[in-house]
Order: C-alpha cells, then sequence, then structure tokens
C-alpha cells in the first residue's frame, strides 16, 4: 500500500506530525515499502526517518535542512529525492 498524499496516512500519524514530517513520513513509508515489501518494516523506515530528521532539526537547526520548513520530496523509481 502506498500513500498518494499526506490524507492517505493513519490517523495518528496525521495528527502527531507536522505537514512538513508527515510528507517524510510518507516518502520514506513509500520507498521503503517498495524496497522492502512490508509494510510494518516500511512503518519503522519511515517513523526511523521522521526520527533522525527531528534529531538534525534540534542538533543542527542552523544548517536550514529544517523539516520544519516548507519540505519538498518525491520517490522515482524507489527513491526517495530532497
Amino acid at each position: 500500500m502506498l500513500y498518494k498524499s499526506n490524507q492517505d496516512l493513519p490517523l495518528d500519524i496525521r495528527t502527531q506530525l507536522s505537514e512538513a514530517y508527515q510528507d517524510l513520513y510518507r516518502v520514506a513509508f513509500n520507498s521503503a515499502s517498495h524496497w522492502y515489501g512490508e509494510a510494518a518494516k516500511a512503518h519503522k523506515v519511515a517513523w526511523s526517518a521522521v526520527k533522525m530528521q527531528s534529531a538534525m532539526d534540534r542538533t543542527f537547526p542552523a544548517l536550514g535542512l529544517s523539516c520544519q520548513k516548507e519540505a519538498s520530496y518525491s520517490i522515482e523509481n524507489g527513491i526517495v529525492n530532497p
């Protein structure tokens, strides 16, 4: 199952995460789902990506890589492109 938009994400993901983090979760989930073929593993990968980005946002705010800003991620052939 791939998520085409943030509205397709589970309710708990939509309520816990900002729009930018939802984008990251959705793209990471779709990529991992394509790669591993398992929803449970894709969820773990996507949640890990959100946690790692969140830690980066807190640790290195001056880099301007914050997911709290407008983020744009795309997926092509199963590869996440920021």
